[in-house]
């Protein structure tokens, strides 16, 4: 799978594969007050995961820290852990 077709794949994943994909991180920003994710947060994890650099702009309160903090810190981690092996 291409990285465009990964990136278009948001739109037919669930908001909860959505969140899957960001491990515990996924779960601790969105886990216990999850309802639905934002738009701008379903457009923005996957390119985010993939290392991609992306412009984000949307309106006030509508998720764009938690767009752009929760994949980052995953994959922060994710290096990490794979440095420390």
């Amino acid at each position: 799978m291409d990285d465009w077709t990964l990136i278009n794949s948001c739109d037919t994943l669930s908001n909860r594969d959505l969140v899957e994909l960001l491990g515990p991180v996924g779960r601790a920003f969105f886990g216990r007050r999850f309802q639905a994710l934002t738009e701008i947060q379903r457009q923005a994890i996957i390119p985010i995961l993939m290392g991609q650099d992306i412009l984000v702009a949307s309106a006030t309160a509508s998720g764009k820290t938690e767009a752009i903090i929760a994949p980052l810190v995953a994959r922060i981690l994710e290096v990490g852990t794979h440095k420390s092996s």
